[in-house]
């Protein structure tokens, strides 16, 4: 419950922060070039290491979870 709330807090803020940088910024990655207002780029960068660190994180809960499964059996 904890790290729900902490985690709400921190998007309302970076939510906040993005509304208040409002101008538009050039993005070049490799070849390609776009123009995007910066709240939406800080949120779209926000939610990407968001889901990145989710998905890292069910991963390793996995692997732990086999672990402890296949230790079970061998017991």
């Amino acid at each position: 419950m904890k790290n729900i709330i902490v985690g709400a807090i921190l998007g309302i803020i970076v939510i906040i922060f993005a509304m208040q940088n409002t101008e538009f910024v050039t993005i070049k990655l490799f070849i390609w070039t776009f123009s995007t207002s910066r709240a939406l780029m800080l949120i779209i960068v926000f939610l990407l290491g968001f889901l990145t660190g989710w998905i890292i994180r069910s991963i390793r809960a996995h692997k732990k979870l086999k672990k402890v499964e296949s230790e079970i059996q061998e017991s």
